[in-house]
């Protein structure tokens, strides 16, 4: 009997949410019995002693083959279902532009985490509140009266501990992308302007596209999940759904764009409901540590754009 894939994940992961998405695509969908999510820690810590490096999710293992990254989970998708929608067009000319694409909406990685932990906005102040009561709530005695005398102050911690990881993630990669781990909130507005201004040139490629998808292909792309794992955060509800939940990070972010817009609205109802974080429910973490990985990556990289969170 074939064993069953195995995805290694935590929420809110915009590669993640692109690797659901890729599986849906092909008929997978969470919950059927395609495929079992297996949580593991948000901290990089934790993480070193189940992932092998880099540590970033999306991981996953489908019987011998044991990888890291939504580009080679892409890949291994269309080999195991080729008479399926393609991720990545067969021609090598068009398979080309659709990695190139991919790499590009990648490195928006940076920027689309700058908006949702550095900004000071008000929907990452409530969802980190409801996780710190949550963390409070379930230390007896001391947690809950901490919460009762403080809670601004515990709430202003916590939210500063966050930001400050997320900036030193950027510091650490170094390059271009370190400047985000130093640019002060107060200048929040050259990140969000930079971000339009991007997302303005990839409306103009949707509006010249035949199809309506990034690089003109007759389904969605590994490029256009890409870019859906990124708006799931910046639009959607991907860390967390609700009243008490996250909600979107930066609802006005597609201002402009009517074309993008459209394309959102499209992988939102293909994807939206069927691939919801929120379904898993309590997801069975990842206990014992995962083999090295076994899956040959991409002979070539367009450039160091991510493919996977959490790395250090």
């Amino acid at each position: 009997m074939a064993e069953t894939p195995e995805l290694y994940m935590f929420r809110g992961s915009q590669f993640v949410i692109k690797a659901m998405a890729a599986m849906a695509l092909k008929g997978m969908l969470p919950g059927d019995g395609s495929y079992v999510p297996r949580e593991v820690p948000l901290a990089l810590k934790g993480r070193m002693k189940l992932l092998p490096a880099p540590h970033t999710v999306p991981a996953m293992k489908w019987g011998k083959d044991i990888m890291t990254g939504s580009d080679n989970i892409c890949r291994l998708l269309d080999e195991k279902f080729p008479d399926k929608p393609r991720l990545y067009p067969q021609d090598e000319k068009h398979r080309a532009e659709v990695r190139a694409m991919e790499d590009r909406i990648g490195t928006m990685y940076w920027a689309n985490g700058y908006l949702t932990f550095c900004d000071g906005q008000e929907p990452f102040e409530r969802w980190t509140a409801a996780r710190v009561h949550e963390a409070v709530s379930g230390v007896p005695m001391v947690g809950g009266l901490l919460w009762t005398l403080a809670p601004k102050t515990i709430l202003k911690m916590a939210a500063k501990a966050i930001e400050s990881g997320w900036r030193d993630t950027c510091r650490k990669k170094g390059g271009k992308f370190a400047k985000y781990g130093d640019i002060p909130t107060c200048r929040r507005q050259e990140v969000w302007d930079e971000t339009q201004q991007e997302l303005k040139a990839l409306d103009a490629i949707v509006a010249a596209s035949p199809t309506g998808y990034l690089c003109g292909t007759p389904t969605p792309s590994a490029a256009d999940l890409t870019l859906y794992g990124m708006l799931e955060r910046w639009v959607g509800d991907s860390l967390f759904g609700g009243p008490e939940g996250f909600g979107p990070a930066q609802p006005a972010i597609l201002k402009d764009t009517p074309h993008l817009t459209k394309l959102w609205t499209d992988l939102r109802g293909r994807f939206g409901e069927s691939c919801s974080m929120h379904k898993f429910g309590d997801v069975a973490p990842l206990k014992t540590p995962l083999a090295p990985y076994t899956y040959a990556p991409w002979a070539s990289t367009p450039s160091a754009a991510p493919s996977g969170c959490g790395g250090a």
